[in-house]
């Protein structure tokens, strides 16, 4: 077993993508994110990463190399959702085996870590330490990351350009998931939370920019507290 800073992502509504798209169109759409990830491979230097259907695994061994995968991950979720790719993801410290059978805490870690969360965006475990500086440089934000059923609890997680809510929900719906207008899905309440609740993330990120608030901590109890008191003050 080595340890490393394993990453796990997820592709949302890869079914709908797969079931909506004709052959031709699917095809593009797999083309684009197979060339992303390499192309971000490379720029960033992450030797260890595997796709395996709507899924992406990727570990480095060395904090050193930590903020290289910070980037790498940002950057997926930033172009992917252009192309109505939405990821959602997490990393986490510890053990893995990685080859043809990738296995470990780490890997199991950060998959139950993904898979519980109600957003779109990606968080770094609490197992992973950071000073206030890292916070800064590594352009990372403390949040109660939005959860299926679980405690509300803070992350660090990886800040990114969140789209005003009209942009966001044309990737996530008929005008965008699936790839052509009309072939994508309704907008129901499972897509209405992951707008609503990452639309809140930018927010946050929104307002602590204009008040330089330090991002190492989380200014509240939950994100609509935040933003309760910052509109009805």
């Amino acid at each position: 077993m080595q340890t490393g800073y394993f990453f796990c992502g997820d592709i949302l509504g890869f079914k709908q993508i797969v079931t909506s798209l004709a052959a031709k169109e699917l095809d593009n759409q797999i083309t684009f994110w197979l060339d992303l990830v390499a192309k971000l491979k490379n720029k960033y230097k992450i030797t260890k990463c595997h796709i395996f259907s709507d899924s992406i695994f990727a570990v480095v061994d060395d904090y050193n190399e930590l903020q290289n995968l910070i980037n790498f991950c940002r950057e997926l979720l930033h172009e992917g959702l252009n192309q109505s790719l939405p990821l959602r993801g997490a990393i986490s410290y510890g053990e893995y085996k990685w080859g043809d059978f990738i296995h470990g805490k780490a890997v199991l870690r950060s998959h139950k870590l993904e898979q519980s969360q109600d957003w779109i965006g990606i968080l770094l475990d609490n197992n992973i330490n950071f000073t206030t500086e890292d916070y800064q440089q590594l352009n990372l934000v403390v949040y109660p990351v939005p959860m299926k059923n679980e405690l509300i609890r803070n992350f660090t997680t990886i800040s990114w350009e969140v789209p005003k809510f009209e942009a966001l929900a044309a990737k996530l719906t008929s005008l965008g998931l699936g790839g052509s207008p009309g072939q994508g899905i309704e907008l129901d309440w499972s897509w209405g939370n992951k707008i609503g609740n990452t639309i809140a993330y930018g927010i946050y990120l929104h307002a602590l920019k204009e008040t330089r608030a330090d991002p190492s901590k989380f200014h509240g109890h939950h994100p609509m507290h935040f933003i309760d008191t910052t509109l009805r003050k």
